[in-house]
């Protein structure tokens, strides 16, 4: 039984995406309101100075204090809507945002701002018509806006979540035409579950030269690398060291394997040990789920790089954070040569394997887009598993 819940991040997914394991001002209580702040001469200031580059529970003390001063008929009625999205308090931004597009002579910067930000939040609440709506609005009113390619980006995750995967596909190739790489990965990402191999060959081909610049170009061969080697076997998994949680096996089937690329050193360790292990309790019946580790000269106590440490000390230190940090997580200290032949390069890269042991699908996981990569993978595990 599969008790994730599969839906867009930040709704039922939202005790996932920020439950134990993330640490900061989003997990705080909201403290008392500071002189400082309440006597801030505007709610932009405020924002700025107060609010922006806080935790929610922060800002959702400030929208309870602005919320009387503010009339939705006045233009800092959009400095609100920042205010609650912040706070997610999704329904309130949105009525905020959609009162400000009523306003004449509204800033059009804050006019799109606004529409993309009734996009978020209308997906966060599953309106996926709505969030459409918005998008569309957006691009239609400000085609040629340098946010052009994150609204098409939104828009087709939005079309995927609904299940319209035609128009996902076209609004992540405008996206990735417009030079947003992330888009590509997306697309490629819907071909790659669908099985649809030679769709994904032919994008890579198709959109090679939108990647030629050095900040993206090692992504892009890796993608192609990946891609190349689907349907064939991955290595063995054999020479791999237990330095987890129980028995992790290592040898492939008689169900899919999901391998994830764990680093002790990354400042989002252990929130991403939380997420797996959110994925691995849902899908323990059908789905092995192993963090793959390999030694890189680091001191994962004192979080730093070390050319002196023996490959015996650091794989001591690994067992160390495992246990303490781990989840209880399955993990395997394996070879460089097993990173080498998935291809596996960046931390939080997820690849599944299927039961034949033969290579499937792959993501590279990034925890800042509000989830979105587990919501991929939880798509990818059901086209494979047939769940």
């Amino acid at each position: 039984m599969h008790a994730f819940p599969r839906m867009f991040p930040g709704v039922l997914l939202l005790a996932f995406v920020v439950g134990p394991g993330l640490t900061g001002a989003d997990d705080e209580p909201a403290a008392p309101a500071k002189d400082a702040a309440a006597a801030v001469e505007t709610i932009a200031k405020d924002w700025k100075k107060n609010i922006k580059n806080k935790g929610p529970a922060n800002a959702k003390e400030r929208g309870t204090f602005w919320e009387a001063k503010v009339k939705p008929t006045e233009k800092d009625i959009f400095w609100l809507g920042m205010i609650w999205d912040r706070a997610r308090q999704h329904e309130k931004a949105i009525a905020c945002f959609e009162a400000y597009l009523k306003i004449e002579g509204g800033a059009e910067i804050n006019r799109e701002s606004s529409l993309a930000k009734i996009l978020d939040n209308h997906a966060l609440l599953q309106n996926w018509d709505k969030a459409i709506a918005a998008g569309q609005e957006v691009l239609k009113l400000y085609p040629a806006s340098k946010n052009a390619p994150g609204a098409w980006s939104d828009l087709g995750r939005v079309y995927r979540r609904k299940g319209d995967l035609e128009k996902a596909a076209h609004a992540f190739r405008e996206a990735t035409i417009l030079l947003r790489g992330t888009s590509l990965f997306d697309l490629l990402d819907l071909h790659m579950t669908a099985g649809d191999i030679d769709k994904a060959k032919a994008a890579c081909n198709e959109h090679r030269a939108v990647f030629q610049k050095d900040a993206i170009k090692v992504n892009f061969e890796m993608l192609e690398a990946f891609i190349g080697r689907i349907g064939q076997p991955a290595p063995s998994l054999e020479a791999g060291v237990n330095v987890g949680n129980g028995e992790p096996t290592k040898v492939y089937g008689p169900k899919p394997t999901l391998l994830y690329h764990a680093h002790v050193g990354s400042q989002l360790f252990r929130l991403r040990m939380s997420n797996l292990q959110g994925l691995r309790s849902a899908w323990e019946e059908t789905v092995n789920c192993i963090a793959l580790m390999t030694l890189m000269k680091y001191d994962s106590i004192a979080q730093k790089e070390d050319l002196t440490i023996t490959p015996e000390k650091e794989q001591e230190m690994i067992v160390k954070v495992m246990s303490e940090e781990g989840r209880g997580t399955p993990a395997l200290l394996v070879p460089q040569s097993v990173f080498d032949a998935l291809p596996m390069r960046w931390p939080g890269q997820m690849i599944l394997v299927d039961a034949e042991g033969k290579l499937r699908w792959m993501r590279i996981n990034d925890e800042n887009n509000d989830g979105y990569d587990w919501v991929c993978a939880q798509e990818a595990l059901t086209k494979l598993t047939g769940g």
